[in-house]
């Protein structure tokens, strides 16, 4: 069962599809934020969550910077699968030459991987994204501490979002124990 945490694809996948769970819950908050509504609740609180003086960072609902937030993880996780596993070395931004190998004029069709491969590589992006991913699960910490401690109110959709970010966490972790552990080097 668990030799699927042993492929870094699938986890990668994971991880996008876990963001996505996470962006379709802050967007809605977002939209419902917007437009003025409190969105249904089947825990009592919600609303003292969703109107207090802590769902918002000065007139942005947190809910944006969450869906801010899911975006940018979405995007690095599918950047990484387009980049291939190998155990070589990516190869160098310019020839020996001095001559660029990505012309401006005639830029690859995967140009965004090509130029991430070559800029920081397979792990370093790793490494972003999870420092990306645990930025967001220490946020997700103070949010559900300031629930619990300050406010006395769960939101259900906050305590989603911070049990999407505790998955997050952990698959990073996995996929960077992975490729530490395969000795796959840049």
């Amino acid at each position: 069962m668990f030799k699927i945490f042993k492929r870094p694809k699938i986890l990668l996948i994971i991880i996008a599809l876990l963001s996505f769970l996470g962006f379709l819950d802050a967007a809605y908050l977002t939209i419902k934020h917007y437009q003025g509504i409190l969105p249904p609740c089947s825990v009592s609180g919600c609303e003292n969550v969703l109107t207090s003086r802590y769902a918002t960072v000065g007139t942005l609902p947190i809910s944006l910077l969450g869906s801010i937030y899911y975006v940018a993880v979405i995007t690095l996780s599918i950047v990484l699968l387009q980049i291939p596993y190998s155990h070589s070395r990516p190869p160098p931004c310019h020839s020996r030459e001095g001559g660029n190998l990505l012309k401006k004029s005639a830029l690859p069709a995967n140009w965004i991987p090509a130029f991430a491969r070559m800029t920081m590589g397979k792990v370093g992006m790793i490494k972003i994204l999870i420092l990306l991913i645990f930025s967001g699960f220490f946020v997700s910490v103070i949010l559900f501490l300031i629930q619990a401690l300050i406010l006395y109110s769960f939101c259900q959709y906050c305590l989603f979002s911070e049990a999407v970010s505790i998955f997050l966490l952990i698959f990073s972790i996995i996929l960077l124990r992975l490729y530490k552990g395969t000795g796959y080097r840049e």
